[in-house]
């Protein structure tokens, strides 16, 4: 009787799945596949004379309102200019005292060959890093092998149209952060995955399982009188 009663509840759960899958959790456009302004510049990641690497990237904030998410990808407009060069974009999360990047929880590369034109990358991610709803994290590309020695250069194309952008940059060595907002900043799109939850069925499924254990117990109460010896 138990094991057929459970048998009829996981019958009915089955019918009832989430809904999950990658959305656009944040960007400059929700468009696919996203738009950017072929001809401006409004960002540099590279590596100057000396040896110091630029760093160039930008804040974004999960809705306080939502589920958590799971980083799936980057898409961004890029080209290397000056040489074959490989990017890494790292994702950090929030210092916990001041409004700008904290530690790195985890990056994605890609080598990018010496071009003329804007093409939209995409950098993958494993997918594990949480993302918690209503927590500001940042996104930060950078050279990591320039292949030359002297300036090496990646350009990351503008929004289009016109999207504001908080980027925040910083030159290693010596560090330290710094931000400008740019109403017109560097395009980006963020996909994520909706963190799921344990499955809860709606609201119109708890007739339907109702009714499926009344009817087994119904079931089992008819049979036992039918078999009973008088």
């Amino acid at each position: 009787m138990t094991f057929r009663i459970l048998s009829a509840l996981a019958l009915s759960l089955s019918l009832w799945t989430p809904t999950a899958g990658a959305t656009v959790l944040a960007g400059t456009s929700q468009n696919t596949p996203l738009p950017f302004h072929q001809f401006n510049t409004f960002a540099q990641i590279g590596v100057q004379t000396n040896g110091n690497r630029a760093e160039m990237g930008f804040l974004f904030t999960v809705p306080s309102n939502g589920p958590d998410y799971f980083l799936d990808s980057l898409i961004v407009p890029l080209r290397s200019i000056t040489d074959d060069n490989t990017v890494r974009f790292s994702l950090y999360d929030q210092d916990p005292n001041f409004l700008r990047p904290g530690s790195v929880l985890e990056h994605s590369e890609m080598f990018i060959g010496e071009v003329y034109t804007y093409s939209l990358r995409t950098f993958l991610f494993s997918g594990n890093t949480k993302l918690e709803a209503g927590r500001n994290y940042f996104l930060i590309g950078s050279i990591t092998d320039p292949t030359s020695q002297g300036i090496q250069q990646i350009d990351w194309a503008g929004s289009s149209p016109a999207a504001t952008v908080q980027q925040f940059y910083r030159v290693t060595p010596p560090g330290g952060w710094n931000t400008i907002t740019n109403s017109n900043g560097p395009a980006y799109q963020i996909n994520a995955t909706e963190g799921e939850s344990s499955p809860v069925p709606e609201p119109n499924m708890f007739p339907l399982l109702t009714a499926g254990v009344f009817a087994l117990v119904v079931g089992k109460g008819l049979r036992r009188r039918r078999n009973r010896v008088f």
